[in-house]
């Protein structure tokens, strides 16, 4: 939301949490796509990269996906379909319940996540070196908190 809109007895004196949250995500995710590209792989929509973090590998249907990222079955099915065209996820029946679909990582799909995981290390080392570990660590607990 931009503040201009705010009367001057509105507006904050610093910006709000979700604000710096928000801009430190699209750090990453703008950091982690050209690591990820120099390495030849493909970039990651942040659709894709919050599917992969909340994906349960061959436990969820598109629906409980979706319940608990709070999204609509339609949205979260949408890039799941996105991510079986790039080979990453796939869907396969549900040995429990023979209409429903699992979601699962491909071989491929591991892969591609374990190189993720390996820059977002990169990337919080370089934080650590330029901030302090002390601080990420601060930050981190901070975020693991109940903020409710």
């Amino acid at each position: 939301m931009k503040r201009g809109n705010m009367n001057e007895s509105e507006k904050q004196p610093e910006p709000f949490l979700i604000e710096l949250l928000i801009r430190s995500y699209s750090w990453f995710v703008q950091e982690l796509n050209t690591t990820l590209e120099t390495s030849g792989d493909d970039r990651l929509t942040r659709a894709q990269i919050i599917t992969l973090f909340y994906l349960e590998d061959g436990k969820d249907h598109v629906q409980t996906l979706g319940t608990r990222m709070g999204l609509s079955r339609q949205a979260v099915s949408l890039t799941v379909r996105e991510l079986e065209k790039e080979g990453i996820l796939t869907m396969v029946t549900d040995p429990a319940k023979k209409s429903a679909k699992l979601i699962t990582m491909t071989k491929q799909g591991r892969i591609a996540v374990q190189r993720a995981f390996k820059v977002l290390n990169q990337l919080e080392a370089k934080i650590a070196r330029k901030h302090g570990k002390k601080n990420l660590a601060d930050v981190k607990r901070f975020l693991q908190a109940n903020l409710g």
